[in-house]
Formats: structure tokens, sequence, C-alpha cells
């Protein structure tokens, strides 16, 4: 059983613009440039139920990206640009149906980027930028 984060990340290793930093899960080290995929906050995971008992679900979830940041507004422009860039590649996999892999009985029926990415925490020389996204599946009943 391949579980939703393990298809996500799967799907992001493939991404032909991340640069050479550490893809992980749950995890964003210090030093520039590592990437994270994160669960994101509690959300009613069933967005609608039918009547035979299958679902159309939702797996809230945040890319992050640990980057170098400072006074450098080249670097900063930089860093926004990866996350417009990373918007408009998932936006391109969603239009030509490449979605991420999900176990049988499960099938990913969009994949939406719902926030700008943006820096979310930082320090003298790093900051921690994120973007917001929505997995959207159907799941058979079990």
């Amino acid at each position: 059983m391949t579980s939703i984060i393990q298809a996500l990340y799967d799907w992001f290793e493939r991404c032909p613009i991340l640069k050479d930093g550490y893809l992980n899960v749950e995890r964003l080290g210090a030093d520039p440039v590592e990437y994270t995929i994160d669960a994101d906050q509690p959300a009613d995971p069933i967005i609608k139920r039918y009547t035979d008992g299958d679902t159309i679900r939702q797996f809230p979830f945040i890319f992050a990206s640990r980057e170098e940041y400072g006074c450098e507004t080249a670097k900063n422009i930089a860093n926004s640009s990866f996350y417009e860039e990373l918007s408009e590649w998932v936006e391109k996999q969603a239009a030509d149906k490449n979605f991420p892999i999900l176990d049988e009985g499960k099938n990913v029926q969009d994949i939406r980027v719902t926030s700008v990415g943006c820096p979310f925490s930082v320090t003298e020389n790093t900051a921690r930028y994120q973007i917001l996204m929505n997995l959207i599946y159907y799941q058979e009943v079990i």
C-alpha cells in the first residue's frame, strides 16, 4: 500500500524545476536548498459521499523549501519566481492529467495550488517558503 504522501513525494521527484536540493517529508533542514511535503492542517477529508459509499476526498498539503534569504533583492525575487514556476508546473500537470499515482480504488481528480508561494518564517540568512496545495481524489468504497 502506497500512502498519499508517498505518491506526492514520487510525483514531485519528477519535477524538473526542483533545484539540486534534498526532497523530504515532514522535515525541513536548516540549510538551503531543501524541500519538504507536509500534510496541512486538519480538514474534513470527505468532500462528497455517494449513496454506494464511494467518496470524493481531499488531501491538503504544503510544499515548502529552505532558501537563501536576505538583503539581496535578486535572491528574494528568484525565490518567489521559483514558486511561480512550481505553480505553473502543477497546473500544467493537472491540465494534462499527469497526477500522482494512488493505490487501486483511488483515482486523482485534480491537484490544485491554493495559495501563492511566500516566505513563512525567516532568519537572517535563510527563509522557509511555502505554498499550499490540495489533492482531490475519488475513493471507491472499501
